[in-house]
C-alpha cells in the first residue's frame, strides 16, 4: 500500500488556500443575495443595499 504525505508547510498552504477561497464564497453569496421577504413578511434587505457605504 502507497500512503501519500504532504509536508506541515504544504498543508498550511493547502488549508490557507481553502479557507480563502471559502471566504470569498460567502462573501460572494452575500453580496449577489437579494432582498426577500419571508415569513409573517419578514423583509430581508440585501446587503446591495448598504453599498454606498463600503465607499466611505
Amino acid at each position: 500500500m502507497n500512503i501519500k504525505s504532504y509536508d506541515e508547510k504544504d498543508i498550511d498552504n493547502i488549508f490557507e488556500a481553502t479557507v480563502l477561497a471559502t471566504e470569498e464564497a460567502i462573501l460572494q453569496s452575500m453580496y449577489n443575495a437579494k432582498t426577500t421577504i419571508g415569513i409573517k413578511e419578514r423583509k430581508i434587505e440585501s446587503i446591495r443595499e448598504y453599498d454606498n457605504l463600503l465607499d466611505k
